[in-house]
């Protein structure tokens, strides 16, 4: 019983923790957009 309730707990967790870096990696990769996109215009970066 406390194996099923660990293996679910811990899959539920490894499901969330992919979700959040995909999403972390989507941020990084718009933000990097951004950055090349505004350069090109002349924008400057700190």
């Amino acid at each position: 019983m406390v194996d099923a309730i660990t293996g679910y707990v811990v899959g539920k967790m490894g499901d969330y923790l992919i979700k959040e870096a995909s999403m972390l990696m989507t941020v990084r990769d718009d933000l990097e957009e951004l950055k090349t996109e505004s350069q090109k215009s002349g924008l400057k970066w700190f």
